[in-house]
Order: structure tokens, then C-alpha cells, then sequence
């Protein structure tokens, strides 16, 4: 999704009454979706769910990983987000997840109300509380690749965190998806044992190879975010 060229009409447009809405897929079958679109609403609609803050992982000054709370009272200074979960709550405190490999936040304003979109050139993952989704199941791998790449920093776990700040989402995605499949290449059984994940996967890898966006020699998640003097 290209925020550039989002302006608060058009967000109406998408959003509608809804406290919330995700942007089509790129294409069938892809884990995730195009864009997330949020309203903040200074007085809830009662209808539906009704987030009033947004949580999430922001790019500071220092080229760090800062989570932040985006809410009526709290506007954010940052406007590249990192990987990792995104939270939205209502004042229920009922939560949704979602999880992205990074992408850009648009902020408007618009009367009393605020107007956050998400975007990103990965998808945006829309977590489902205790199912087994793609989505859910690899949102869950990549946080425990990059959790293993993690540890080869040592005590230098913020610069670790900094490396990944930095990453480019698609490359990102890219390269941690090509490490979960070269995994499951080397054991047949758990191909097997979750046909249906290893299918969705495999599918989304040739999507990305038929639009010129899989890299002729993909680097794993170890290759991208390892230390230098590795």
C-alpha cells in the first residue's frame, strides 16, 4: 500500500463506520494483507469493536526499536515502524494482534478523530487467538528465527535489535521465509504433519518469484541479520 497517496477522504472511503479495516491481499492466498487502517475515535461508536490506542514497534532517533502507544492524548514522532506485533485495544481492554516485517504509519487527523494507516511491501499478518493459521503459525517462526539469530549476537543484544530496525521488510521477508522452507526441505515429516502451512508457503514463494520479488540468490535470516564480523 502506497501511503503517500492516502488522503483522510479516501480513508473514510476503506474504513467506513468500523473501527478498523485490513486492505485486500495482494493476491489469493497470501498470509496476509495489504494495509491496516485504524480510527481512533474520540467518542466510540458502540457498535463494534472501537480501538482507542495503537501499540507499536517505531524506529527512534537513536536507530532503535521504541514500542509506543498511539492514542487521542499521545501522537507519535516516528513514522517507520519495525518488526514485529502490532496491538490495537479498545477500553474494554479487548486486544487484536497483528504482526509485520516492518513498513511505514501514516497519521491524519480529522476533527476529534485519528486516522492510522499501515503499510508495508510484506503482508501484514492478522493474528487469530488460539487457531492454527498460516498467519498465526508464521508470525510464530519468524519470531523464533530471528529470536535464534538473536542469540549468535551475544551480549550485543542491542545492536542485534538495531540490525533489525534497519532491515528492509521485504528483504526481511524474504529472507525469513526462505529459512523456514529450507528448513522444512531437510525434514520431509514435517512437511507432512502440516501439509496445508507448508503449501501456503510454498505457494506465496512462487507468487513473489512470478512478480520478480524472490531474489535470484536469497539470503537466510542468519545471512541478513548477523553480526559483521561473522
Amino acid at each position: 500500500m502506497d501511503l503517500s497517496t492516502l488522503n483522510a477522504q479516501t480513508f473514510r472511503q476503506l474504513v467506513g463506520d468500523l473501527g478498523f479495516t485490513l486492505l485486500p491481499p495482494l493476491h489469493p492466498g497470501s498470509p496476509g494483507y495489504d494495509g491496516l487502517l485504524v480510527v481512533i475515535r474520540k467518542k466510540p461508536t458502540d457498535k463494534h469493536f472501537d480501538p482507542n490506542k495503537l501499540i507499536l514497534p517505531l524506529y527512534n532517533e537513536e536507530d532503535e526499536i521504541d514500542w509506543k502507544t498511539l492514542s487521542i492524548l499521545s501522537l507519535p514522532e516516528a513514522d517507520r515502524i519495525c518488526p514485529g506485533r502490532v496491538i490495537l485495544a479498545d477500553r474494554l481492554d479487548k486486544q487484536l494482534e497483528f504482526f509485520t516485517f516492518g513498513g511505514q504509519l501514516k497519521v491524519m487527523t480529522e476533527g476529534e478523530d485519528l486516522l492510522c494507516a499501515i503499510g508495508s511491501p510484506a503482508p501484514i499478518l492478522e493474528l487469530v487467538e488460539e487457531e492454527e493459521t498460516v498467519a498465526n503459525w508464521l508470525a510464530a517462526e519468524s519470531e523464533a528465527v530471528w529470536a535464534e539469530v538473536r542469540a549468535a549476537w551475544g551480549i550485543q543484544d542491542e545492536e542485534f535489535e538495531r540490525r533489525l530496525a534497519r532491515a528492509d521488510p521485504l528483504a526481511l521477508y524474504t529472507a525469513t521465509l526462505h529459512t523456514i522452507l529450507s528448513r522444512w526441505e531437510r525434514n520431509p515429516a514435517l512437511q507432512e504433519a502440516h501439509q496445508h502451512l507448508w503449501d501456503a508457503l510454498s505457494q506465496e514463494k512462487h507468487w513473489l518469484k512470478t512478480q520478480g520479488l524472490w531474489p535470484d540468490k536469497p539470503l537466510t535470516a542468519e545471512d541478513l541479520l548477523a553480526p559483521d564480523y561473522q
